[in-house]
């Protein structure tokens, strides 16, 4: 729910809810919990906290909508549930089968790393941005040219400090990829 949950999701903490809303670091809750659950019902893309939570460890619930740009299967890498009745089960099934729970949390690790790892995704990232000098600028405007330069006065910095910067956003986005302690789930 992030930063501002509803009121209608914050009258639902109790002793065994907490709604934490927005919090700076969600390491330390992954660490915490047996399983990760996203009953998404709209959205696109990639969905982030689903593959954080695989990055972690966490075996996932989710709905076809959550799993939607992740190429997860449902049983093998994930549970995937479409109704309120098969998410429940699904959740109960993983807290309650220590040899189904043990294999997705394997499984889902294995596939966050072949998908997300920056040793797979650094050579495709640097290939991608090879490419680029391949591509023909398109003829910018005088409103657009105006700003551009006004961007490059910005920007202008020499080649290495240019890719510390890379080089620091990448490393920045991979950390969040690391493999969970030992003394994690």
């Amino acid at each position: 729910m992030g930063d501002a949950p509803p009121r209608e999701v914050q009258a639902l903490a109790s002793a065994h809810v907490t709604v934490t809303g927005w919090v700076p670091d969600v390491q330390p809750y992954l660490a915490s919990h047996a399983v990760s659950i996203a009953p998404l019902r709209c959205g696109s893309g990639l969905k982030g906290k689903i593959v954080e939570a695989m990055a972690a460890g966490l075996p996932v619930v989710t709905t076809p909508m959550g799993a939607e740009g992740t190429d997860l299967t449902h049983g093998d890498t994930a549970l995937i549930a479409e109704s309120a009745e098969g998410f429940a089960e699904a959740v109960v099934q993983l807290c309650t089968d220590g040899d189904l729970h043990a294999r997705l949390s394997r499984q889902s690790l294995a596939h966050a790393r072949s998908r997300w790892d920056p040793s797979e995704v650094a050579p495709r990232l640097l290939e991608t941005i090879g490419s680029m000098r391949t591509l023909t600028p398109k003829r910018l405007g005088v409103l657009d040219r105006a700003v551009h330069a006004g961007r490059v006065t910005y920007e202008s910095s020499s080649v290495p400090e240019r890719v510390d910067r890379l080089s620091s956003y990448l490393r920045w986005y991979f950390g969040r990829l690391r493999t969970p302690s030992p003394s994690g789930p």
